[in-house]
């Protein structure tokens, strides 16, 4: 017999070492409790409160117009994800 490993020595030692990592992760995790963020613990909320516009002063449409085009090219509030919108200002 010659001293090399074949595929199937390293599939068994691959295999070996992944049960020992599982093994010790579950050794670890039935030890210690996780510790809790504050999302968690319930003790930070954050309320975001829209300011309604002053019925005497209205935005202007260019105002409205700029505001659409920051909207339009922000992924997270786009209509449609996926699809970016860019605006080439002069």
């Amino acid at each position: 017999m010659s001293g090399r490993v074949t595929d199937r020595t390293k599939n068994r030692l691959t295999l070996l070492a992944m049960l020992v990592l599982l093994a010790l992760t579950g050794v670890v995790a039935w030890a210690k409790s996780p510790v809790l963020g504050l999302d968690l613990k319930g003790g930070l909320e954050v309320v975001l409160k829209a300011v309604p516009n002053d019925p005497k002063n209205p935005p202007t449409d260019e105002q409205i117009a700029l505001h659409s085009d920051k909207a339009a090219a922000t992924p997270a509030l786009s209509p449609k994800p996926g699809i970016f919108a860019c605006s080439m200002n002069p």
